[in-house]
């Protein structure tokens, strides 16, 4: 009997290692892989990236400010209404719409999300933690953390423009170690 659980056990662990295996590819390749395609977008679209956030908050065309923090890139457009800003404290329910395109590895697929709909999330103050319904694909593909972070500095009609790593992503672009570019990121409503 002692053999049976012996062997199982040995079994079990020669399972998952081989469970663990990748394709070969480690985390730091992603990495290196996922910079090259950012700075390779970056070029073609003729953006400039600045490490630190505009002293007078003003943002040119083309212009982005790389968090030092996450890596994410942003380019503020719009503030909108600084009067009316997300806030924790009331677990402001946030209404959005964006265009966006996907850097794959062979190519780019870019996607609007309909004009006459909008995605929401509650928004709990520390942008790793919102609420949103990421069973649905619109949730599971754009949902993150790059969503909500540009809050902090806009309010309500505020638009963005982001470029998001995978891992500060959404679930599917974690799980596809796929950057995104979320062209235009309009916070419609907030409530």
């Amino acid at each position: 009997m002692k053999k049976y659980i012996g062997l199982t056990f040995v079994i079990a662990a020669i399972s998952l290692i081989f469970m663990s295996c990748d394709n070969g590819v480690s985390y730091a390749d992603r990495l290196k892989k996922e910079r090259k395609l950012i700075s390779e977008f970056i070029a073609e679209k003729g953006f400039e990236v600045r490490n630190g956030f505009p002293a007078d908050s003003v943002f040119e065309k083309g212009v982005y400010y790389k968090d030092p923090k996450t890596g994410i890139y942003l380019s503020i457009l719009d503030y909108g209404d600084l009067e009316h800003k997300a806030s924790a404290s009331n677990r402001s329910m946030i209404s959005y719409r964006f265009n966006t395109r996907f850097f794959l590895a062979s190519d780019s697929v870019e996607a609007n999300f309909p004009a006459n709909q909008s995605a929401q999330f509650h928004y709990l103050g520390d942008e790793k933690t919102l609420y949103a319904n990421k069973s649905t694909v619109l949730g599971y593909t754009y949902m993150s953390y790059t969503v909500a972070m540009p809050l902090k500095y806009v309010g309500e009609g505020g638009i963005v423009s982001v470029i998001a790593p995978f891992n500060y992503g959404s679930a599917y672009q974690q799980e596809a170690y796929e950057p995104l570019w979320l062209n235009e990121i309009k916070y419609y409503k907030i409530w």
